[in-house]
C-alpha cells in the first residue's frame, strides 16, 4: 500500500474533499504549511512514492496528517518505503 492510498482512504472515511482539506490549512497558524489541492491531489494519485512524496517536507505531513488524524511520523515512513509490506524487518534498535 503507497501514502497515496492511506491518505485517501482515510480522507474519504472522513468524507473530506481535496478542496476542504485544504480550505482547512489555510490561516491555522498550529498547521504548519498550507496544503495546496493540486500538490495534494498529486500525492494521493501517485502510483510511485518517490516522484512527489520524496520531496514533501515534515511541516507538510505535520499538517496533512493533523488534518486526516492521522500520526505524521506514521505518514513520513511511508513515503520512504516503497511497499511498507516489504520493509527490512531484520533492522532492531538493539542491534545498535
Amino acid at each position: 500500500m503507497f501514502i497515496g492510498d492511506v491518505l485517501r482512504k482515510r480522507r474519504e472515511e472522513l468524507g473530506m474533499s481535496i478542496r476542504e482539506l485544504s480550505r482547512r490549512s489555510e490561516g491555522r497558524p498550529e498547521l504548519m504549511e498550507y496544503i495546496n489541492p493540486t500538490y495534494y491531489c498529486r500525492i494521493e494519485m501517485e502510483s510511485s512514492p518517490y516522484v512527489v512524496v520524496a520531496n514533501t517536507t515534515i511541516d507538510k505531513f505535520w499538517t496533512i496528517g493533523s488534518l486526516l488524524r492521522i500520526s505524521p511520523l506514521l505518514l513520513f515512513v511511508l513515503s520512504r518505503k516503497l511497499d511498507p509490506t516489504e520493509a527490512d524487518r531484520s533492522f532492531s534498535i538493539r542491534d545498535s
